[in-house]
């Protein structure tokens, strides 16, 4: 894991500890299993992201869009639990599309859309945050390059603009 992503989650772990994060800490051996069931597609640093920082199923606010009225521009993501990311991964579109890219499912969105979150194993240590659109397509290189919107440009940006659910 880089220096700035572990920084990027014991902020974050440290700015939601007044909160209801409601994160977790996922076992090695849990972490090992997920893995194993994806074929091996989770990153070292994921691996140890779960295992070492409380976060799996925290709720969170992320803001993405400009504010507007009464709508303060935030995405409701809930970041994803084990058996979270093996369903959307291996289980739904756009995941099971996009999994042989290298993608995985790192978070929900709260709000029922069915448009999930997912990083790559493909673009380092840091890599970035894309929501997925679930209805683009069943072929992973359309939804790769029609039904992606990148949320941020890397994992330690997204940890360090997340904000408590209210």
């Amino acid at each position: 894991m880089t220096k700035t992503l572990s920084a990027a989650l014991t902020d974050f772990v440290s700015r939601f500890s007044s909160t209801n994060l409601n994160g977790q800490l996922i076992s090695q051996t849990d972490a090992q299993a997920l893995n194993l069931k994806l074929g091996q597609i989770l990153p070292n640093w994921f691996v140890e992201m779960l295992t070492k920082y409380p976060v799996a199923g925290a709720q969170i606010e992320y803001p993405f869009y400009e504010p507007d009225g009464d709508y303060d521009g935030c995405l409701s993501i809930g970041i994803a639990k084990p058996q979270d990311i093996l369903n959307e991964t291996l289980e739904c579109y756009p995941g099971l599309a996009i999994k042989d890219l290298g993608y995985f499912c790192i978070g929900l969105d709260l709000t029922g859309s069915g448009d999930q979150f997912f990083t790559t194993n493909k673009k380092g240590d840091d890599p970035p945050v894309y929501m997925a659109y679930h209805d683009v397509s069943d072929i992973g290189q359309e939804i790769e390059e029609h039904g992606m919107e990148k949320i941020a440009d890397s994992f330690s940006d997204f940890f360090t603009k997340a904000k408590p659910s209210t």
